[in-house]
């Protein structure tokens, strides 16, 4: 979303400080041996398996930021007095943001699993199921084609098995119904009976059930999700305004994460109300702070969160074949080094990927504008990312 002709800094910020705190969280677990809820003893254990202990929590503000600005786009329309014309825009807009970064993160994760059959088939982490909570069962196991197919069309958990080699792919499922439960929700609310339209309603039925039978997670989020929607909703109408608002909502988010770390008793709907409280805060709109680095950093941060998984096993199996990750390290100098380059490695790979991928996203969505003969939209117009950020078309 954006002020004027600038969108919001704060969010830019979020997002990909977001999509580090998953990665981290991934990383450490496949690479060092050890659990959050264990007691550690000295400051690098201590400052190593705090910082990487926000993973899950970080996937509720991606579902809270969702909300907020996808929401906001689907609460447009919603007001729209020609919902019948504007709405295969939004279908088009999701469709292309989501679908041209995951089918080519789909293409890597398959390269990631043959390069690892082929130089470490007998790792442990290939064959058990049992090398740490990030993989948990063995990639071995991902050879169903079902499997492949489903994580394709973002069923994956639902109709479909997921895949180890890429596991953050679940909560991409998630979002993915909650654009569709949106989109049919306003076409049957404003009554649009066109065929297209009809099919997405019986489309978003079917995977509602999909997640009522096999993972309610899936409805329980939606929650979270529509949090978001509520937040946007506060912010367009400056409800909330003030520093001193601001920064007591930041200091309960903080509050908030500092107690799930402590004793992970935190839920997930807490989470989402403190981060939906933080962002509902009109003066965000005036925060420019870094806008402009955070912005570049945000513009490839949903690349980085569906290929860091795989590159990081796969670097994994290259450790492997050195003799060096017969099992997950101790934490020490060393492991700490290996654990940031490949970081770093996943974030270059991300930069690269993004260039062919998630930078391309215009082209795809004005083809599939031009292919369906609606109006395509102008160089300068506003357009949502993954998360739902709004930035300049690319």
């Amino acid at each position: 979303m954006s002020s004027g002709n600038r969108s919001v800094a704060f969010l830019h910020h979020l997002r990909w400080l977001a999509a580090v705190a998953v990665a981290v969280s991934h990383i450490r677990q496949n690479l060092i041996a050890g659990n959050e809820q264990e007691a550690h003893h000295g400051i690098l254990t201590a400052v190593v398996f705090s910082v990487s202990d926000f993973g899950g929590a970080a996937v509720m503000v991606f579902f809270v930021l969702s909300g907020f600005l996808v929401g906001g786009k689907a609460m447009d329309l919603f007001q729209s007095s020609s919902v019948a014309r504007e709405w295969p825009h939004f279908l088009i807009d999701r469709f292309s943001r989501t679908f041209v970064v995951l089918w080519p993160a789909l293409v890597l994760a398959g390269g990631a699993v043959l390069f690892l059959r082929v130089i470490a088939p007998d790792a442990p982490f290939m064959t058990s199921a049992h090398w740490g909570p990030a993989l948990y069962r063995p990639i071995n196991g991902d050879i169903s084609v079902q499997s492949w197919l489903g994580a394709a069309a973002l069923v994956n958990g639902l109709a479909s098995p997921m895949l180890q080699i890429n596991g953050p792919l679940w909560s991409l499922a998630f979002e993915w119904f909650y654009y569709m439960a949106a989109l049919a929700l306003i076409l049957g609310i404003r009554g649009v009976s066109s065929t297209g339209a009809v099919a997405i309603m019986v489309y978003a039925v079917i995977l509602l059930g999909l997640g009522l039978i096999f993972n309610s997670d899936m409805i329980v989020w939606t929650l979270v999700w529509i949090m978001g929607v509520a937040s946007r909703f506060v912010f367009d109408r400056g409800v909330l305004r003030g520093s001193w608002l601001k920064i007591g909502s930041l200091a309960v988010l903080v509050i908030v994460l500092v107690k799930n770390h402590i004793d992970h008793g935190v839920s997930n709907l807490l989470i989402g109300l403190a981060t939906a409280f933080v962002i509902a805060n009109r003066d965000w709109a005036s925060w420019k702070m870094g806008a402009s680095w955070g912005e570049k950093l945000a513009g490839f941060s949903y690349s980085f969160y569906l290929t860091h998984f795989p590159i990081t096993v796969a670097i994994l199996g290259l450790l492997y074949r050195c003799g060096i990750t017969a099992q997950r390290l101790p934490l020490n100098g060393v492991s700490l080094a290996i654990m940031l380059l490949t970081l770093a490695s996943a974030v270059a790979a991300a930069r690269v990927f993004a260039l062919v991928t998630e930078d391309r996203t215009r082209v795809v969505r004005n083809f599939l504008l031009r292919r369906f003969k609606l109006d395509t939209p102008s160089p300068g117009a506003l357009s949502s990312d993954h998360q739902g950020y709004a930035v300049r078309s690319e």
